[in-house]
């Protein structure tokens, strides 16, 4: 795999938008920011010592406004979306559907089969997102419910070809 990328697409972005991927190098940086920006609090020591772990950003005139998190599993060869988040202000404007072809085409380049994902049930927009993205609902493996709400998990999973 490839270590730390930049992607501008001519097709999809006029010059003041990009999407940006990193692996393990810049992940602490990506993180900080979340922690600050998006005022979101992710444990990156769930994730520091984790090679299978890869960010994405999207910037607009060198500002973030968007964020997808994947985690690899490659002897599955599955991809799995951890999470996603659009600033507010941004959100609507097919932003996360770049990032999740992105995501696409990072995993086909990869050779991964299937994208998955988990969604709390009461989260409509990003259910409603996945659901026009091409994502199924599937029948959850372990756990059914989120343990810090107790909110029903339904997982999604996407087959590439």
């Amino acid at each position: 795999m490839k270590k730390y990328i930049d992607f501008i697409s001519n097709e999809q972005f006029v010059n003041n938008k990009q999407i940006k991927i990193y692996e393990k190098e810049k992940t602490l940086e990506i993180f900080n920011l979340l922690n600050n920006y998006f005022n979101v609090f992710i444990p990156f020591d769930d994730f520091k010592s984790d090679d299978n772990i890869v960010v994405f950003t999207m910037d607009i005139d060198d500002v973030m406004i968007g964020i997808t998190l994947i985690k690899i599993y490659k002897n599955a060869k599955k991809v799995k979306i951890v999470f996603t988040l659009i600033l507010e202000e941004y959100r609507g404007k097919g932003y996360n559907k770049l990032l999740l072809e992105k995501v696409e085409e990072y995993a086909k380049n990869n050779e991964f089969n299937y994208l998955i994902a988990h969604v709390r049930e009461n989260n409509i927009s990003s259910l409603r997102s996945f659901l026009n993205y091409g994502f199924k609902k599937s029948k959850p493996k372990g756990k059914l419910f989120y343990s810090d709400t107790n909110e029903k998990k339904i997982r999604l999973s996407k087959k590439l070809t």
